[in-house]
Protein backbone atom coordinates (compact mmCIF):
# COMPACT_ATOMS: atom_id res chain seq x y z
CA UNK A 1 0.00 0.00 0.00
CA UNK A 2 2.77 2.45 0.99
CA UNK A 3 4.71 1.50 -2.14
CA UNK A 4 1.63 2.26 -4.29
CA UNK A 5 1.21 5.68 -2.64
CA UNK A 6 4.88 6.48 -3.29
CA UNK A 7 4.44 5.54 -6.93
CA UNK A 8 1.34 7.73 -7.26
CA UNK A 9 3.11 10.66 -5.63
CA UNK A 10 6.07 10.21 -7.99
CA UNK A 11 3.84 10.16 -11.09
CA UNK A 12 1.92 13.20 -9.89
CA UNK A 13 5.16 15.01 -9.19
CA UNK A 14 6.44 14.22 -12.66
CA UNK A 15 3.23 15.50 -14.21
CA UNK A 16 3.37 18.68 -12.16
CA UNK A 17 7.00 19.16 -13.15
CA UNK A 18 6.10 18.68 -16.82
CA UNK A 19 3.20 21.15 -16.60
CA UNK A 20 5.36 23.71 -14.80
CA UNK A 21 8.08 23.25 -17.43
CA UNK A 22 5.60 23.88 -20.23
CA UNK A 23 4.30 26.95 -18.43
CA UNK A 24 7.84 28.23 -17.88
CA UNK A 25 8.71 27.71 -21.53
CA UNK A 26 5.49 29.47 -22.57
CA UNK A 27 6.14 32.42 -20.28
CA UNK A 28 9.74 32.64 -21.47
CA UNK A 29 8.65 32.51 -25.11
CA UNK A 30 6.04 35.23 -24.52
CA UNK A 31 8.55 37.41 -22.70
CA UNK A 32 10.99 36.90 -25.55
CA UNK A 33 8.37 38.03 -28.09
CA UNK A 34 7.47 41.04 -25.95
CA UNK A 35 11.13 41.93 -25.59
CA UNK A 36 11.63 41.75 -29.35
CA UNK A 37 8.48 43.78 -29.99
CA UNK A 38 9.65 46.34 -27.47
CA UNK A 39 13.06 46.53 -29.15
CA UNK A 40 11.40 46.85 -32.56
CA UNK A 41 9.23 49.70 -31.29
CA UNK A 42 12.29 51.42 -29.84
CA UNK A 43 14.17 50.94 -33.12
CA UNK A 44 11.21 52.42 -35.02
CA UNK A 45 11.30 55.45 -32.74
CA UNK A 46 15.06 55.82 -33.25
CA UNK A 47 14.63 55.56 -37.03
CA UNK A 48 11.83 58.12 -36.93
CA UNK A 49 13.97 60.68 -35.15
CA UNK A 50 16.83 60.06 -37.57
CA UNK A 51 14.40 60.67 -40.46
CA UNK A 52 13.29 63.87 -38.69
CA UNK A 53 16.93 64.91 -38.43
CA UNK A 54 17.13 64.57 -42.21
CA UNK A 55 14.09 66.80 -42.62
CA UNK A 56 15.45 69.47 -40.28
CA UNK A 57 18.89 69.45 -41.91
CA UNK A 58 17.37 69.69 -45.38
CA UNK A 59 15.22 72.64 -44.30
CA UNK A 60 18.41 74.24 -43.04
CA UNK A 61 20.03 73.80 -46.46
CA UNK A 62 16.93 75.36 -48.00
CA UNK A 63 17.16 78.41 -45.75
CA UNK A 64 20.81 78.89 -46.79
CA UNK A 65 20.09 78.78 -50.53
CA UNK A 66 21.08 82.18 -51.96
CA UNK A 67 20.67 81.25 -55.63
CA UNK A 68 18.21 83.24 -57.73
CA UNK A 69 17.24 80.02 -59.49
CA UNK A 70 16.49 76.35 -58.80
CA UNK A 71 17.69 73.61 -61.13
CA UNK A 72 17.75 69.82 -61.16
CA UNK A 73 21.11 69.84 -59.37
CA UNK A 74 20.78 72.92 -57.21
CA UNK A 75 17.17 72.41 -56.20
CA UNK A 76 16.71 74.37 -52.98
CA UNK A 77 20.44 74.26 -52.25
CA UNK A 78 23.54 76.20 -53.25
CA UNK A 79 26.64 74.24 -54.22
CA UNK A 80 30.27 75.28 -54.49
CA UNK A 81 30.85 75.90 -58.18
CA UNK A 82 34.52 74.85 -58.14
CA UNK A 83 33.87 71.45 -56.55
CA UNK A 84 32.34 68.26 -57.92
CA UNK A 85 28.57 68.71 -57.71
CA UNK A 86 27.77 65.01 -57.62
CA UNK A 87 30.11 64.51 -54.65
CA UNK A 88 28.60 67.51 -52.86
CA UNK A 89 25.05 66.22 -53.30
CA UNK A 90 26.06 62.74 -52.13
CA UNK A 91 27.68 64.14 -48.99
CA UNK A 92 24.66 66.32 -48.23
CA UNK A 93 21.88 63.81 -48.90
CA UNK A 94 23.03 60.19 -49.21
CA UNK A 95 23.54 57.84 -46.22
CA UNK A 96 24.23 60.69 -43.82
CA UNK A 97 25.29 59.15 -40.48
CA UNK A 98 23.26 60.08 -37.41
CA UNK A 99 23.75 58.16 -34.15
CA UNK A 100 23.07 54.47 -34.73
CA UNK A 101 21.76 54.92 -38.26
CA UNK A 102 21.67 57.11 -41.33
CA UNK A 103 19.25 59.01 -43.54
CA UNK A 104 19.00 59.75 -47.22
CA UNK A 105 17.03 62.50 -48.95
CA UNK A 106 15.95 61.83 -52.51
CA UNK A 107 13.16 61.22 -55.00
CA UNK A 108 12.36 59.33 -58.19
CA UNK A 109 11.44 61.08 -61.42
CA UNK A 110 10.52 59.11 -64.52
CA UNK A 111 12.27 56.03 -63.16
CA UNK A 112 15.54 57.76 -62.25
CA UNK A 113 16.79 58.36 -58.69
CA UNK A 114 17.88 61.86 -57.69
CA UNK A 115 19.42 63.06 -54.42
CA UNK A 116 17.97 66.05 -52.59
CA UNK A 117 14.63 67.85 -52.65
CA UNK A 118 12.02 67.93 -55.39
CA UNK A 119 10.44 71.30 -56.08
CA UNK A 120 6.68 71.24 -56.63
CA UNK A 121 6.90 73.88 -59.37
CA UNK A 122 8.20 71.26 -61.76
CA UNK A 123 4.65 69.87 -61.84
CA UNK A 124 1.23 71.09 -62.95
CA UNK A 125 -0.81 72.50 -60.06
CA UNK A 126 -4.31 71.03 -60.46
CA UNK A 127 -5.69 73.65 -58.09
CA UNK A 128 -4.50 76.50 -60.32
CA UNK A 129 -4.10 75.07 -63.84
CA UNK A 130 -6.46 76.34 -66.52
CA UNK A 131 -8.97 74.02 -68.13
CA UNK A 132 -6.93 74.20 -71.34
CA UNK A 133 -3.83 72.92 -69.52
CA UNK A 134 -5.83 70.12 -67.89
CA UNK A 135 -7.33 69.12 -71.25
CA UNK A 136 -3.87 68.98 -72.84
CA UNK A 137 -2.52 66.93 -69.94
CA UNK A 138 -5.40 64.44 -69.88
CA UNK A 139 -5.81 64.13 -73.64
CA UNK A 140 -8.47 64.89 -76.23
CA UNK A 141 -10.77 62.06 -75.08
CA UNK A 142 -10.89 63.29 -71.47
CA UNK A 143 -12.06 66.90 -71.82
CA UNK A 144 -15.08 66.10 -69.63
CA UNK A 145 -12.77 65.09 -66.78
CA UNK A 146 -10.89 68.39 -67.11
CA UNK A 147 -14.19 70.27 -66.80
CA UNK A 148 -15.17 68.11 -63.82
CA UNK A 149 -11.85 68.99 -62.15
CA UNK A 150 -12.66 72.68 -62.53
CA UNK A 151 -16.13 72.10 -61.02
CA UNK A 152 -14.66 70.09 -58.14
CA UNK A 153 -12.27 72.83 -57.06
CA UNK A 154 -14.37 75.96 -57.72
CA UNK A 155 -16.69 77.45 -55.09
CA UNK A 156 -19.89 77.64 -57.13
CA UNK A 157 -22.56 75.06 -57.96
CA UNK A 158 -22.75 75.88 -61.65
CA UNK A 159 -21.84 72.98 -63.91
CA UNK A 160 -19.22 73.69 -66.56
CA UNK A 161 -19.93 72.36 -70.09
CA UNK A 162 -19.16 68.65 -69.83
CA UNK A 163 -18.35 69.01 -66.10
CA UNK A 164 -19.98 67.67 -62.93
CA UNK A 165 -21.61 69.14 -59.81
CA UNK A 166 -23.61 67.68 -56.89
CA UNK A 167 -26.34 65.99 -58.96
CA UNK A 168 -23.72 64.10 -60.96
CA UNK A 169 -22.25 62.59 -57.79
CA UNK A 170 -25.51 61.50 -56.13
CA UNK A 171 -25.16 57.93 -57.39
CA UNK A 172 -21.64 57.80 -55.91
CA UNK A 173 -22.84 58.73 -52.43
CA UNK A 174 -21.00 62.04 -52.01
CA UNK A 175 -21.19 65.65 -53.18
CA UNK A 176 -18.91 67.81 -55.30
CA UNK A 177 -16.30 69.31 -52.97
CA UNK A 178 -16.31 72.87 -54.37
CA UNK A 179 -12.95 73.48 -52.69
CA UNK A 180 -9.31 73.05 -53.74
CA UNK A 181 -7.79 69.57 -53.86
CA UNK A 182 -6.01 68.59 -50.65
CA UNK A 183 -3.96 65.74 -52.18
CA UNK A 184 -3.56 64.53 -55.73
CA UNK A 185 -5.24 61.21 -54.84
CA UNK A 186 -8.47 63.18 -54.41
CA UNK A 187 -8.65 63.20 -58.21
CA UNK A 188 -10.00 59.65 -57.97
CA UNK A 189 -13.24 61.13 -56.59
CA UNK A 190 -13.76 63.31 -59.66
CA UNK A 191 -16.44 62.13 -62.06
CA UNK A 192 -14.95 60.15 -64.94
CA UNK A 193 -11.49 59.67 -63.43
CA UNK A 194 -10.12 56.11 -63.63
CA UNK A 195 -7.08 54.45 -62.04
CA UNK A 196 -5.48 54.16 -65.48
CA UNK A 197 -5.80 57.87 -66.23
CA UNK A 198 -4.64 58.83 -62.75
CA UNK A 199 -1.58 56.55 -62.95
CA UNK A 200 -0.63 58.16 -66.27
CA UNK A 201 -0.59 61.72 -64.86
CA UNK A 202 0.11 61.43 -61.12
CA UNK A 203 3.85 61.96 -61.52
CA UNK A 204 3.27 65.28 -63.27
CA UNK A 205 0.74 66.94 -60.96
CA UNK A 206 0.69 68.63 -57.57
CA UNK A 207 -1.66 70.53 -55.25
CA UNK A 208 1.05 72.93 -54.09
CA UNK A 209 2.55 76.04 -55.62
CA UNK A 210 2.14 79.78 -56.03
CA UNK A 211 -1.04 81.39 -57.33
CA UNK A 212 0.48 82.14 -60.73
CA UNK A 213 0.85 78.37 -61.36
CA UNK A 214 4.12 78.91 -63.22
CA UNK A 215 6.25 75.84 -63.93
CA UNK A 216 10.01 75.81 -63.33
CA UNK A 217 11.69 75.53 -66.73
CA UNK A 218 14.87 74.16 -65.11
CA UNK A 219 13.27 71.23 -63.30
CA UNK A 220 10.09 70.25 -65.17
CA UNK A 221 10.03 67.12 -67.29
CA UNK A 222 9.75 67.42 -71.04
CA UNK A 223 6.15 66.17 -70.85
CA UNK A 224 5.13 68.96 -68.46
CA UNK A 225 6.96 71.62 -70.49
CA UNK A 226 5.27 70.51 -73.70
CA UNK A 227 1.82 70.38 -72.04
CA UNK A 228 2.27 73.96 -70.83
CA UNK A 229 3.75 75.08 -74.16
CA UNK A 230 0.83 73.63 -76.14
CA UNK A 231 -1.71 75.22 -73.77
CA UNK A 232 -0.57 78.83 -73.91
CA UNK A 233 -2.41 81.34 -76.08
CA UNK A 234 -0.92 81.42 -78.61
CA UNK A 235 0.85 78.06 -78.20
CA UNK A 236 4.63 78.08 -78.09
CA UNK A 237 5.97 77.04 -81.50
CA UNK A 238 7.44 73.59 -82.05
CA UNK A 239 10.73 75.21 -83.05
CA UNK A 240 11.08 76.89 -79.65
CA UNK A 241 9.81 73.81 -77.78
CA UNK A 242 12.44 71.70 -79.55
CA UNK A 243 15.07 74.29 -78.69
CA UNK A 244 14.10 74.05 -75.01
CA UNK A 245 14.30 70.25 -75.22
CA UNK A 246 17.70 70.46 -76.88
CA UNK A 247 19.09 72.75 -74.19
CA UNK A 248 17.58 70.81 -71.30
CA UNK A 249 18.14 67.22 -72.43
CA UNK A 250 20.51 67.28 -75.38
CA UNK A 251 19.87 64.25 -77.58
CA UNK A 252 16.25 63.07 -77.55
CA UNK A 253 17.18 59.61 -76.26
CA UNK A 254 19.04 61.03 -73.25
CA UNK A 255 16.21 62.11 -70.95
CA UNK A 256 18.21 62.49 -67.72
CA UNK A 257 20.29 65.54 -66.98
CA UNK A 258 23.87 65.11 -65.84
CA UNK A 259 24.71 67.29 -62.83
CA UNK A 260 27.90 68.60 -64.41
CA UNK A 261 26.41 69.45 -67.80
CA UNK A 262 22.86 70.73 -67.31
CA UNK A 263 21.83 74.01 -68.87
CA UNK A 264 20.44 76.37 -66.24
CA UNK A 265 18.12 79.28 -66.93
CA UNK A 266 18.95 81.74 -64.16
CA UNK A 267 16.27 84.35 -64.99
CA UNK A 268 14.01 85.63 -67.80
CA UNK A 269 16.87 87.25 -69.67
CA UNK A 270 18.92 84.05 -69.64
CA UNK A 271 15.96 82.18 -71.15
CA UNK A 272 15.94 84.58 -74.05
CA UNK A 273 19.71 84.48 -74.47
CA UNK A 274 20.20 80.71 -74.12
CA UNK A 275 17.31 79.82 -76.42
CA UNK A 276 18.37 82.45 -78.97
CA UNK A 277 14.77 83.61 -79.45
CA UNK A 278 15.44 86.29 -82.04
CA UNK A 279 12.33 86.46 -84.22
CA UNK A 280 10.20 84.57 -81.70
CA UNK A 281 9.15 87.42 -79.40
CA UNK A 282 5.59 86.07 -79.12
CA UNK A 283 6.94 82.74 -77.90
CA UNK A 284 9.09 84.51 -75.32
CA UNK A 285 6.02 86.30 -74.01
CA UNK A 286 4.25 82.95 -73.58
CA UNK A 287 7.31 81.48 -71.88
CA UNK A 288 7.56 84.44 -69.50
CA UNK A 289 3.87 84.13 -68.57
CA UNK A 290 3.94 80.37 -68.03
CA UNK A 291 7.41 79.48 -66.74
CA UNK A 292 9.72 80.50 -63.92
CA UNK A 293 13.31 79.70 -63.00
CA UNK A 294 12.93 79.69 -59.20
CA UNK A 295 10.73 77.58 -56.93
CA UNK A 296 9.05 78.15 -53.58
CA UNK A 297 7.57 74.76 -52.62
CA UNK A 298 9.75 71.70 -51.98
CA UNK A 299 9.01 68.05 -51.22
CA UNK A 300 11.40 66.43 -48.75
CA UNK A 301 11.44 62.62 -48.57
CA UNK A 302 13.67 61.46 -45.73
CA UNK A 303 14.40 57.72 -45.46
CA UNK A 304 16.16 56.52 -42.30
CA UNK A 305 17.61 53.11 -41.45
CA UNK A 306 19.35 51.72 -38.37
CA UNK A 307 22.78 50.19 -38.90
CA UNK A 308 22.33 46.91 -36.97
CA UNK A 309 18.66 46.01 -37.20
CA UNK A 310 17.97 47.62 -40.56
CA UNK A 311 14.67 49.02 -39.24
CA UNK A 312 13.48 51.82 -41.51
CA UNK A 313 11.25 54.87 -41.26
CA UNK A 314 10.21 57.40 -43.89
CA UNK A 315 8.89 60.96 -43.73
CA UNK A 316 7.44 62.85 -46.68
CA UNK A 317 6.69 66.54 -46.21
CA UNK A 318 6.24 69.70 -48.25
CA UNK A 319 7.70 73.01 -47.11
CA UNK A 320 7.39 76.51 -48.48
CA UNK A 321 10.41 78.77 -48.70
CA UNK A 322 9.57 82.26 -47.46
CA UNK A 323 11.99 85.20 -47.49
CA UNK A 324 10.73 86.50 -44.14
CA UNK A 325 9.63 83.34 -42.31
CA UNK A 326 12.25 80.87 -43.52
CA UNK A 327 10.70 77.48 -44.28
CA UNK A 328 7.03 76.82 -43.51
CA UNK A 329 5.75 73.25 -43.08
CA UNK A 330 2.77 72.73 -45.41
CA UNK A 331 2.17 68.97 -45.17
CA UNK A 332 3.70 66.06 -43.23
CA UNK A 333 3.33 62.27 -43.36
CA UNK A 334 5.15 59.44 -41.60
CA UNK A 335 5.44 55.94 -43.06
Amino acid sequence: MIRDKKGTILVASLWMLAILSVLAIGIGFRMSIEARLSKYAMDKTRALFIAKAGVYKTREFLSWDANDFDSMTECGVMLIATEDKTAQLSKMFTNVAVGSGNYSIGYVQEGKDYPGMMDEERKININKASQRVLETLLGEDNKGIAAAIIDWRDADDMTSPGGAEDDDYSDLGYACKNEPFSVIEELMLVKGMTPEIFDAVKEYITVYGPDDAKVNLNTATEKVIRVIGQSTLPPISDIVMNEIASKRWGKKDEQAIGPESETVFTDENSIKDILNLGGYETDFGSIRNSFTTKSSYFRIESKAALDRSGVEKRIVCVVQRDAQKGTILISYREY
